[in-house]
């Protein structure tokens, strides 16, 4: 077929999609705008257009969304960077770096009663304080992803049921981040804080994951109120004259760690507590009394582990450096305490007491008399433990207690234990001769389930 002949063939042929797809004529009217707004394009405002007032460089009073497009530098005449005086406002700081030539007062304040605002995305340092919503009178903000340095006051205040994370606090004097009841802290840092009286503080009925202070003097690591919950929390190589990592009562601490601090009180929390897989390692004080762990009344503590802490004290007791205690009616289940200065555990009264591993406790202080386990309390439960090379294995100075099933060996000495105690019979397990195969074992010499076995 000649070409030409094709091509009229193929038209005659083509489906009703090369047919007119309606009038080029365009509609009646005007033409209207086809290209977007600029407000449509970025619909924030940028601080740079925001006029300050006289004690603040930028102040924010309309609610909205606004930006940085540089660095702010406040300089001489005015003591706040950024002043938020509305609600509903969010602030990124997009990458930028606020700071002050002579140490201003504020670098963002939140007025009292100034609630939802979101800060995110940027640097803070050389203020008196760097993000501080007044007093702590606002609610529901959102601060994340702030690097704050070199703060004399307080690093990061929010209020009640604010939400802080992926922030940094460091090379700083005051608190490093302070909150509210029912906030939430996670994946925080706080480091190099000279002084203050707590690193991280928050409020009551509020959760801290994932936090670490490190390289602080302050009075205390992590303070959290009441009813809090802490998990996989790091408090190390600080000077802490109250403790480490205190909460009130009714507290959760899952999974943390107080770590060569020199404190009192390696995590101390308050009664109706209870703390589940945690370590307390190298704390050291020079107070009369210090712990690794220390719970109040009513706690349960399971799977604990207090290792190598000590005291400095000029005159070294059972009472330095004791790995894990306890207070009333308390439960204390699959823990260890290893090589510390004092007491591996003290246990109160009405307690349980069993499954645990108490070695090497009080070597240090022989003239002391350290126990591996001791109570001065009565009505509780003392079975199933191992307790072997302390100054003294268990030793209980009240009565009556449950004294049943525990194995103790090369303890200075084994039992102290006052009269009027229920003590299950105490047996000398005689050794065995070597063993190839299926049979032999001397038994442990008793059949009596409740003994106390020394070998």
């Amino acid at each position: 077929m000649k070409p030409m002949a094709a091509f009229l063939s193929f038209l005659l042929a083509a489906p009703a999609f090369l047919a007119a797809q309606g009038s080029l004529q365009p509609p009646p009217g005007a033409p209207g705008p086809v290209m977007k707004t600029l407000d449509q394009i970025e619909p924030r405002r940028d601080l740079a257009t925001v006029p300050g007032v006289a004690n603040a460089k930028h102040r924010i009073d309309v609610p909205g969304s606004y930006y940085l497009s540089g660095n702010v530098v406040v300089e001489p005449g005015h003591e706040l960077g950024i002043h938020i005086t509305v609600s509903n406002v969010t602030l990124d700081l997009n990458g930028f770096h606020l700071t002050s030539t002579h140490a201003a007062n504020t670098g963002i304040m939140i007025s009292n009663g100034v609630n939802d605002v979101i800060i995110r995305n940027g640097s803070i340092s050389n203020f008196q304080s760097g993000i501080w919503a007044f007093n702590g009178e606002s609610t529901g903000g959102l601060i994340r992803d702030i690097l704050m340095a070199r703060t004399f006051q307080q690093g990061i205040r929010g209020g009640s049921g604010y939400v802080i994370e992926n922030c940094i606090v460091r090379n700083a004097t005051g608190v490093g981040i302070q909150v509210g009841e029912g906030s939430t802290l996670r994946h925080c840092t706080v480091q190099d804080i000279a002084s203050g009286s707590a690193a991280i503080r928050t409020g009551a009925q509020s959760r801290i994951e994932h936090c670490t202070v490190h390289g602080t003097s302050t009075a205390l690591g992590i303070d959290a109120g009441e009813g809090n919950f802490l998990t996989h929390c790091i408090v190390q190589n600080t000077v802490s004259t109250t403790a480490a990592i205190r909460t009130g009562a009714g507290a959760m601490i899952i999974n943390c760690t107080s770590r060569n601090n020199t404190t009192p009180f390696g995590i101390n929390a308050g009664a109706n507590s209870i703390l589940t897989d945690c370590i307390a390692s190298g704390n050291t004080a020079s107070s009369s009394t210090s712990y690794g762990v220390n719970a109040g009344t009513d706690s349960t503590l399971t799977r604990i582990t207090a290792v190598d802490n000590t005291t400095s004290a000029a005159s070294p007791s059972s009472s330095n450096g004791i790995g894990i205690a306890a207070g009333l009616r308390s439960t204390i289940r699959h823990c260890t305490a290893n090589n510390n200065s004092g007491d591996g555990f003290v246990i109160s009264t009405e307690s349980v007491f069993e499954n645990n591993l108490a070695r090497g406790n009080g070597l240090n202080n022989t003239a002391t008399g350290s126990a591996g386990v001791r109570t001065a309390g009565f009505r509780s439960l003392i079975r199933n433990n191992h307790i072997n090379n302390n100054t003294v294995g268990l030793r209980v100075t009240s009565w009556p207690n449950l004294i049943i099933a525990n194995t103790l060996r090369a303890n200075g000495t084994n039992f102290v234990i006052s009269q009027a105690n229920r003590v299950g019979e105490i047996v000398t397990v005689p050794s065995s001769p070597a063993i190839d195969g299926n049979t032999g074992g001397s038994g442990v010499g008793t059949t009596d389930p409740y003994a106390n076995l020394t070998y």
